[in-house]
């Protein structure tokens, strides 16, 4: 049942590749479900991130009409439960891709399996220029349908990548004092969900950095090494940036973005 993905080898722009992070959401790491992901681009992207700043001006908040239900045990072993609002791939779809379409932009999202391995590839096009992410996750053993479990993370995946991508939310945020929010939306086993490194910054920090290096090829080393020089040593992956170290790496993100869009 796999979905071949498009051939992108006759385009003669060569790809950049980018490892954008070691370690992937937090709950598919935990679970030992997601591999590293990566994200590529075309030596180009000038055009592109022009159309994607404006639709991304024009885009309407998505409305957050499901409700997902998170159980689990935390690490202390305490039982915790409760619910909160996301949309789903469709809402996302609905508002956003008019949007897109009027600036150019167009979006593909092909998934492959093998095994019980499932990769999602998401790729935002505009003329020849182009950025991909493909995302590789395993499929686990479930008491109910393999094929419903399977659809389950193609879904997740497709959803979560594509927020990625085009910078927008598909979740409520979740108070920092609750237990994070699993981001299935929907009935989920019963795992506790780790919060960030204490100290560290956000997820939504994380995904404003590995959005601007995957926009410039930058990689997570050179990040890395720009914040050892200031002072910040120890950095494996982005989960460990300080939140004193959080501006710093942006600033040196922006400035990387500026110089490739007035190259």
């Amino acid at each position: 049942m796999a979905e071949q993905s498009a051939d992108v080898s006759a385009n003669p722009i060569e790809p950049g590749p980018l490892q954008i992070s070691k370690d992937g959401p937090a709950f598919f790491q935990m679970m030992n479900l997601m591999e590293p992901s990566l994200t590529e681009c075309s030596a180009d992207v000038a055009d592109l991130v022009a159309a994607l700043s404006k639709a991304q001006g024009a885009f309407h908040e998505i409305p957050k009409n499901k409700t997902g239900k998170v159980r689990g045990t935390t690490t202390r072993g305490q039982s915790y439960e409760y619910e909160y609002k996301y949309a789903d791939i469709a809402d996302v779809l609905r508002v956003c891709r008019p949007v897109l379409s009027s600036n150019g932009l167009a979006v593909v999202q092909l998934s492959e399996t093998k095994g019980k391995a499932v990769t999602v590839t998401t790729m935002l096009m505009h003329g020849n220029q182009w950025i991909r992410t493909t995302i590789t996750a395993n499929v686990p053993d479930s008491r109910g349908s393999w094929v419903q479990e399977l659809g389950k993370i193609i879904t997740y995946l497709r959803r979560y990548a594509l927020c990625a991508m085009i910078g927008v939310q598909a979740e409520e945020d979740v108070d920092a004092t609750q237990t994070p929010t699993d981001p299935w939306g929907d009935e989920r086993p019963s795992v506790a969900t780790p919060s960030q490194n204490e100290g560290c910054i956000t997820q939504e920090q994380i995904k404003e950095l590995t959005s601007g290096m995957g926009i410039t090829g930058m990689a997570l080393k050179d990040l890395v090494k720009h914040l050892a020089e200031n002072g910040f040593d120890g950095i494996a992956t982005p989960r460990d940036i300080p939140t004193d170290a959080f501006d710093i790496a942006k600033a040196f993100v922006s400035k990387a973005i500026n110089q490739k869009e007035n190259s």
